[in-house]
Formats: C-alpha cells, sequence, structure tokens
C-alpha cells in the first residue's frame, strides 16, 4: 500500500496568477507551492495539492487513495484531495494545505511510521528468541 501511495505522489503542479490582466502559468515542483496558490489541473493528471475547486468542474477519481475507482463529479466550491486523478475537464484549484500537510503526506507518513513500528517489533522479538537460544 505504501509503494502505491509513493507513486501517486505528484511532482509538479501549474501555479495561475493573473499579472496586469494577463494569465500566467508556470510549473514548479509541490514543495513550492503554498496555501493560496491557485493550481491548474488538466484532464488524466494528478491533483497536486489538497484543496478547493475554484474555477471549472470535472470528475475526480480517488481509486489510488480509496484503493477502488470511483468516479465523483465535483464543481467550484468543493475539496479535492493530492494524489487523486482529474479525469473529465480544466480545473483550478486554489490551495488549501502545504504539501508535507496535505492528505496524502500525512497516509505516507502513517505508514511508514507502522512499518518502522513492525520492524521494530521484529527486531525486539528476535532479540528475545536470541536470548532464549531459539532460532531468529
Amino acid at each position: 500500500m505504501l509503494k502505491q501511495f509513493l507513486e501517486a505522489k505528484p511532482v509538479n503542479g501549474r501555479r495561475v496568477r493573473i499579472k496586469n490582466e494577463r494569465e500566467y502559468v508556470w510549473l514548479f515542483p509541490v514543495e513550492q507551492l503554498h496555501i493560496g496558490d491557485v493550481v491548474r489541473v488538466f484532464p488524466g493528471e494528478r491533483i497536486p495539492m489538497d484543496g478547493v475547486i475554484s474555477k471549472g468542474e470535472s470528475n475526480i477519481t480517488s481509486s489510488v487513495i480509496a484503493g477502488e475507482s470511483v468516479i465523483v463529479g465535483k464543481k467550484a466550491g468543493d475539496g479535492v484531495q493530492c494524489g487523486t486523478i482529474n479525469c473529465s475537464a480544466v480545473i483550478d484549484i486554489k490551495v488549501t494545505a502545504e504539501f508535507y500537510n496535505s492528505s496524502l503526506q500525512q497516509r505516507i507518513n502513517r505508514l511508514q511510521e507502522l512499518r518502522m513500528q513492525a520492524s521494530w517489533w521484529e527486531r525486539l522479538v528476535n532479540c528475545f528468541r536470541g536470548i532464549n537460544g531459539q532460532e531468529a
């Protein structure tokens, strides 16, 4: 499951800015996007950050996050999660969480913690087996 979440981790996002009535779009690493930024997501792309749709409407699939392919219609004002996939139309999303605090990154962190706890327990059990003369 950890591998699945790591593969869903977006790398870049398109930051949208309007200056002097002109729209500018730049590609940035997700770590450089911040709360309040607006990112544009095209059909077939992963949503790079947790946020709220500010412009457009589309179908979003959470197959990577939920483990099953569920497509949900989303419109302006609806929340979306990092790592889900935009299916049908261009949408702009206002970022509501830094990447390190995104729902996807929190899941990854938790799975890594659980993995470390399991290996810690395995080492402890193996240590006791060695003390008692049992094979590890």
